[in-house]
């Protein structure tokens, strides 16, 4: 017969034996779960490129000096090849991590349970626990070899699909270091994709992407007015020197430059070659039918005493007013002919009939249909006149004002006459040299003269409707 104090002794060493079962179970199953599942989460959250979940790509971009003062700003776009790599890498996570650290956590519960069963006796605790065992491996495998299909497919795919040349253009091969490959037109592929030790899938010989930040470009220094156009177009307060102002007076063509509008326009320029237009044609590209008709006496008079071409005179004055009388436009051009004050008190065969008006008085006269029509002919001749017949230039020295057909600033050191309306250019290339006969790179657009360089295109078009009769504003043909 057994004592109770030795039942007693046979209790405690066996519960002491039990809890020291426990407590070696859980610091092993802690040593494992700090094995498996810390490095998991230090491994996603810090990991670079392709060891990461996220590919490196994008990203802040690295600046290196470029060429004539440049900055070149690099950097690696994310395109569908790092897409794929992203989805790999999350499946390599969740079975490399999630999967594992799962089943770690179901054998520390099964191994718990079976402890305790065996500390109590219970054979249906011990069973309990070896059946979570049993799952969690059953559960592991079926993990393991849904990742490796899903790998394999993923893997298929790239080879497939992503190797033909879209803006993807990953190339499936090994990835063994060494230089980048290049095409048969010995450039860097385009991103590609390549796997390393087993199934590791990079995206590989990234072609980056610049942007080059350029300083401003270079300008010609400012100049007075006459060193700009000349000394004959230097303010003469005289009235003697006024009144002598023809279209031989140089680049200025006759107009009279002490005026406050013309003066400011000339004094711009100087400081900011090229300049800009004195004038903007308000007439539109339209070519409104029967528009002029009203005017048709006046018209026939002056293209007849100026031996202008009808249709081109017709077609100047719908470009310039659309055949308005009436017009006044932003930068104080009056009538059909949308002449300025200045300019119309320059005119020979006016300037004796307007000396006595005031500025307003002279305006309300450009304002009459019949007076916008001559006025307009004869400065359109004197232009003609000035420039060899020359239409494009007759037609900047009536639209661009004083300077237009002056050399070009910007576009010079040329064999080519290149004048200031011309040049497409407001600025030197960043070196300092000529940007015409360039691709213009880091050059500056020459804006103050771009509607004179359109407005040629539109007298030539609104010309030829009126000869094809597509656009007819004479009632009767001249």
């Amino acid at each position: 017969m057994i004592q109770p104090h030795s039942l007693s002794r046979l209790n405690l060493v066996n519960n002491y034996r039990g809890l020291t079962s426990i407590v070696a179970t859980i610091v092993i199953l802690s040593v494992l779960v700090a094995v498996l599942v810390l490095p998991s989460i230090a491994h996603a959250a810090g990991g670079d490129g392709w060891q990461g979940l996220v590919p490196s790509c994008g990203g802040t971009p690295t600046e290196q000096p470029g060429e004539g003062g440049s900055t070149v700003r690099t950097y690696t776009p994310c395109d569908t090849c790092h897409l794929v790599a992203l989805i790999k890498n999350l499946l390599d996570f969740v079975w490399k991590y999630v999967a594992l650290t799962g089943v770690a956590l179901m054998l520390m519960i099964g191994g718990f349970q079976m402890v305790v069963g065996g500390i109590s006796g219970s054979a249906t605790g011990h069973q309990k626990g070896l059946g979570t065992i049993k799952n969690a491996f059953i559960g592991l495998a079926i993990v393991f070899f849904a990742w490796l299909a899903i790998d394999t497919v993923i893997k298929f795919v790239a080879q497939q699909s992503l190797t033909s040349g879209t803006p993807a253009v990953p190339f499936l091969g090994s990835n063994r270091g060494g230089s980048a490959a290049t095409d048969d037109f010995g450039s860097t592929p385009s991103p590609q994709m390549g796997f390393g030790p087993w199934n590791q899938l990079k995206c590989t010989k990234l072609k980056p992407v610049e942007v080059t930040t350029r300083p401003p470009p270079k300008t010609a220094a400012p100049q007075s007015v006459a060193q700009a156009f000349g000394s004959g177009c230097a303010c003469q307060t005289s009235p003697a020197a006024v009144a002598q102002a023809t279209f031989g007076s140089g680049a200025c063509e006759g107009i009279n430059t002490c005026h406050p509008l013309i003066r400011q326009n000339l004094e711009n320029a100087a400081r900011n070659p090229e300049g800009e237009a004195l004038n903007v044609p308000i007439g539109g590209d339209v070519c409104v039918d029967r528009r002029l008709s009203a005017f048709s006496a006046p018209i026939q008079e002056v293209v007849t005493r100026y031996n202008l071409d009808p249709e081109y005179f017709q077609a100047f004055l719908m470009t310039e007013s659309r055949g308005n009388p009436s017009a006044v436009s932003p930068k104080q051009a009056y009538g059909i002919g949308q002449l300025l004050v200045p300019t119309a008190r320059g005119i020979p065969e006016f300037r004796s009939q307007l000396a006595g008006m005031t500025d307003q008085q002279v305006a309300n006269w450009l304002l009459v249909g019949d007076n916008g029509v001559r006025a307009s002919g004869a400065y359109l001749r004197g232009c003609l006149n000035r420039f060899g017949e020359n239409r494009r230039r007759a037609e900047a020295c009536y639209n661009g004002g004083p300077g237009a057909n002056a050399p070009s600033v910007h576009c010079n050191g040329q064999t080519t006459n290149v004048m200031r309306w011309e040049c497409p250019y407001d600025s030197f290339q960043p070196n300092g040299t000529t940007c015409w006969g360039t691709d213009g790179v880091g050059c500056r657009r020459n804006i103050g003269f771009q509607e004179t360089r359109n407005y040629g295109a539109i007298i030539q078009r609104f010309e030829s409707q009126i000869e094809q009769g597509t656009c007819r504003p004479m009632a009767t043909p001249i």
